[in-house]
């Protein structure tokens, strides 16, 4: 089975983009630890307010399902 990748964007809450990057760098640093098919987990800041954008990409399929 070929590696999976995806984009997905989500706006936040005004008041609540601090939390939110919290909770981002947790996951970022949980999926690192614990997903070794996970090839590439990050959280970025888009340029419209409270706009931001997860980059995932699986090993496979199953990778892909198992974070999920």
């Amino acid at each position: 089975m070929s590696k999976i990748t995806f984009i997905a964007r989500m706006t936040v809450k005004a008041g609540h983009e601090a939390a939110f990057v919290a909770a981002c760098a947790e996951l970022e640093q949980y999926v690192r630890a614990h997903e070794p098919d996970t090839l590439y987990y990050e959280f970025f800041k888009l340029r419209e307010p409270n706009r931001y954008a997860v980059i995932e990409s699986f090993r496979s399929e199953a990778a892909e399902h198992l974070h999920m």
